[in-house]
């Protein structure tokens, strides 16, 4: 039976739309409990051919929970925010509250702690300051390292190979993981998301322009409240115009390469005061020059990091995240689990095991919950956010695509500020200082020039 037609069932058939919904749901359910579980065991066992074979079961339950998620009917009521609430009120017993009660004055707790305490001040400001050398330093110290310690004969085709696919990789990989594990807390922007989702809708639209249904009214509204599906070019209607929103973008998330600019162009008064000390002529000069290189990168990473931060929480939309601490997370996991068990009980309850409505949001809030217990115990172990953000990066094709085409970009990127050096090399290598100056600083204004 065709989405569609279940969509578009009369009154009459609203108890067996009802009914039918509701299989969808449990049915998905069990199939993510199932996922949910090899996940755990697979985290657990130490035995290779047993985790290949998980693996490859975790990816057949994951391909069908994603076809039955599309091909289910709308949820309608199952989802209403005060449909839901009124259920948690209902279902949760003294235990779960009290465990609530305690993770929330923790949280108020911390972040007391976290603005009021001048020890925690430090410790914030050293997470800061730490966190932008290595989450920088996994990717472009390796790479501009490797790319400056080869003999000049082998440095060109280094420069545009093993250099820019190392360091773009890693970045996309490892850098943000590492700087969520340090911080205390962190200021997001929606207007990543706002950007991610302008190239989203352009693919979309290209796509129904190509298939010839740029009149199918298939797309749910940005307005929540709106129930009725718009075409690709009404739904791109209701978005901010793209140039607003990429200039919004650079202001808070490219200004802050400039940091690295103005260092890396204090970095070249070596080589152009010093020329014989910092050459190619000698594994020794190299070194000097990569080391000055790697001081500065390093001092650029953490005022990148702290400048980044400064200008997201000038934003209008700007919120403020704390990462909790490995205990924090504890608590949060215990919650979970004690609300995981009520929902259970509830949904085999007589009094929700008929109700078209309640079990399938009970059901639904059942699936996320235990989801969020998983990663709440995942942080509450050592090096637990660390994990859980490698993880997530490749939980499912949709984010292994994203990560893909993230360090895609930036390996693409690199390769014209990789070359930049090499155009520039004539003027590194002339008599005269100013010149000299000039072949180094090119390149370091490179960083902040697209594509660079």
């Amino acid at each position: 039976m065709a989405r569609s037609k279940l969509i578009d069932t009369s009154s009459d058939q609203n108890d067996y739309y009802q009914e039918l919904w509701s299989r969808f749901d449990l049915c998905l359910e069990k199939i993510n409990a199932a996922r949910d579980s090899l996940e755990i065991v697979n985290s657990k066992t130490k035995d290779d051919e047993l985790k290949t074979k998980l693996r490859r079961q975790y990816k057949i339950l994951d391909n069908v929970a994603q076809d039955l998620q599309a091909f289910s009917p709308d949820p309608g009521p199952a989802n209403d925010s005060d449909c839901i609430t009124r259920l948690l009120k209902e279902i949760k017993s003294p235990g779960t509250i009290a465990l609530e009660n305690e993770y929330d004055e923790a949280i108020k707790e911390y972040k007391r702690e976290l603005y009021t305490s001048s020890c925690a001040w430090l410790s914030s400001a050293a997470g800061k300051l730490f966190a932008g050398p290595l989450g920088f330093g996994t990717s472009f110290l390796v790479g501009n390292t490797i790319t400056r310690l080869v003999s000049p004969d082998h440095q060109r085709w280094i420069s545009y190979s093993i250099g820019p696919v190392w360091s773009g990789a890693a970045h996309a990989f490892f850098t943000g993981p590492i700087a969520n594990q340090l911080l205390f807390w962190m200021w997001t922007s929606p207007i990543l998301g706002d950007m991610k989702n302008c190239f989203l809708l352009l693919a979309s639209y290209g796509a129904d322009r190509w298939k010839g249904e740029l009149d199918k009214k298939k797309y749910r509204s940005k307005d929540t409240k709106k129930t009725e599906k718009l075409t690709i070019v009404e739904r791109w209607a209701e978005e901010r115009p793209i140039a607003e929103i990429n200039w919004e973008r650079m202001k808070t998330k490219k200004t802050s390469y400039l940091a690295a600019t103005m260092n890396y162009i204090l970095k070249v008064i070596g080589p152009t005061v010093a020329p014989a000390a910092f050459a190619s002529k000698d594994l020794i000069t190299r070194g000097y020059d990569a080391i000055a290189h790697g001081v500065a990168g390093a001092i650029s990473s953490a005022e990148y990091l702290y400048s980044q931060q400064y200008l997201r929480s000038l934003g209008p939309k700007a919120e403020e995240k704390i990462l909790p601490t490995r205990a924090i997370s504890g608590m949060q996991t215990a919650k979970l689990k004690s609300l995981a068990k009520n929902l259970e009980k509830a949904i085999d309850s007589d009094r929700y095991k008929n109700d078209p409505v309640a079990r399938p949001a009970l059901a639904r809030l059942l699936r996320t919950t235990n989801r969020n217990a998983i990663i709440a115990e995942r942080k509450s172990h050592y090096f637990g956010t660390l994990k859980h953000e490698l993880m997530n990066s490749l939980k499912d094709v949709p984010s292994r695509l994203d990560m893909t085409a993230g360090a895609l970009g930036r390996i693409v990127s690199l390769m014209f500020v990789a070359g930049m050096p090499q155009v520039t090399s004539a003027l590194r290598q002339s008599s005269h200082p100013g010149l000299r100056f000039l072949g180094n600083v090119i390149p370091a204004i490179d960083l902040i020039v697209p594509p660079g």
